[in-house]
């Protein structure tokens, strides 16, 4: 191994040590939002997953290199993940994750069920398609 190569890798060896990251699995049949929360409530963002979709959230180097966390002087593990239906429905909660961990939709206390999102059918609200025959 060179020594340009042993310094590039001492430099990237260190990056993943200081980055919160949960690994999200959605294994429920239904398109489902992942809110992950720190040790204090804070909202620290969230992915939105559908059925059988896996995904990773990361508190640090989120895009670019660019910080985007909470100040180092403040822990926000161990994260909350809630993951909640399209309409805005709880499905299930998972406490205490730690940094690295892998969280299933259907491995949290919850309904773990969504009601199905009602579709506006064309014609509600006293409209149809001939408003002006008599």
């Amino acid at each position: 191994m060179s020594l340009s190569k042993f310094f590039l890798f001492l430099l990237i060896l260190p990056l993943p040590l200081f980055c919160g990251m949960v690994r999200l699995f959605n294994d429920s049949p239904y398109t489902l939002v992942a809110v992950i929360q720190g040790s204090d409530g804070t909202k620290l963002g969230s992915v939105e997953l559908k059925p059988s979709n896996f995904s990773s959230w990361s508190d640090n180097y989120q895009q670019f290199g660019m910080y985007s966390g909470p100040g180092p002087s403040r822990s926000q593990t161990p994260y909350t993940v809630l993951w909640t239906c399209q309409n805005g429905d709880d499905y299930s909660i998972n406490v205490n994750v730690s940094t690295g961990g892998t969280v299933t939709a259907s491995s949290g206390e919850g309904a773990r069920i969504c009601k199905p999102v009602k579709k506006k059918k064309e014609g509600q609200n006293g409209q149809n398609g001939d408003q002006n025959s008599e």
